[in-house]
């Protein structure tokens, strides 16, 4: 299967570990979280490496993401994620200006397959 198929279930998972204040997430737990969130999702277990998580938070971070405010906290030898604003989550984003043209092309593409309503496409 597809490493990106499951993306989105990724981006949210790690969206609910970066916004829990009361845990500290390691990269083992957030590994563990994408795997829960696809097994609850698809009923099967798949391998989550950690290179993955890295590029998931690459894009996260992105601009073609969501521009998390992610912080790294060190303890020890480790390192574990959260957001650095408390009250942030992906699901609390509007739509940014290319989705929302994806959006309107596609409504726009809906309304020129209706039979009843041929001037939409014009």
């Amino acid at each position: 299967m597809a490493t990106n198929k499951h993306a989105t279930i990724r981006y949210h998972a790690l969206d609910r570990c970066f916004s829990n204040g009361g845990k500290k997430y390691f990269m083992e737990n957030l590994i563990e979280a994408c795997g829960d969130a696809i097994y609850a999702f698809t009923g099967t277990s798949e391998g989550i490496s950690r290179r993955q998580i890295f590029e998931d938070i690459k894009f996260m971070e992105s601009e073609q993401g969501w521009l998390v405010p992610l912080e790294r906290c060190k303890e020890d030898k480790k390192v574990y994620y959260r957001y650095s604003d408390s009250n942030y989550s992906i699901k609390k984003q509007a739509i940014n200006e290319s989705e929302a043209n994806q959006l309107k092309e596609t409504l726009l593409i809906l309304a020129c397959n209706q039979i009843w309503n041929p001037i939409a496409c014009h």
